[in-house]
């Protein structure tokens, strides 16, 4: 059995023994009846000093914050990131190198097409979303750090 992960009213962590798991951003975490319901990791952030919660909260939350601190990217595209790849690779790998990791893994190469976006032809790198539309790269993730979804069908992409 481990200890809760949720926060209590006073800002603890709560000591009750469980053997449930849930997930929250992609992650197990151990959460008794009381607090299964809650997010945990959005709490802890508020909390302020999270280093008495769970490891994997705190691996997470420390991951997120180095992310957000060596980037201008907006928070929701910082959660994506984060839940996609805390576990894969190292906090103290350079933003750019990051990114290009996390866009790898949610977008697949495309044949040259006519981009919807900038109607250019000529690209370098041509991606496909999992919702199937075809972008040349720089146009799909200029718009990824405004919007989370596809411009064209409005699925979400990540």
């Amino acid at each position: 059995m481990e200890q809760c992960s949720g926060l209590t009213t006073r800002g603890r962590r709560c000591c009750k023994k469980t053997l449930n798991f849930y997930k929250c951003y992609n992650i197990d975490i151990p959460l008794c009846n009381h607090h299964k319901d809650s997010n945990p990791i959005f709490r802890w952030s508020y909390n302020g000093d999270y280093s008495s919660s769970h490891e994997t909260v705190v691996r997470w939350l420390d991951f997120f914050n180095d992310i957000t601190a060596k980037s201008d990217i907006p928070g929701w595209l910082a959660v994506y990131i984060t839940s996609r790849l805390y576990q894969q690779v190292p906090s103290d790998m350079p933003q750019y190198d990051i990114m290009n990791v996390f866009f790898n893994s949610v977008f697949l190469p495309s044949d040259p097409i006519d981009c919807p976006v900038c109607m250019d032809s000529k690209a370098d790198e041509y991606v496909t979303t999992p919702c199937g539309h075809s972008y040349c790269r720089k146009c799909i993730v200029r718009w990824m750090h405004k919007n989370v979804h596809c411009p064209l069908c409005r699925k979400i992409i990540c």
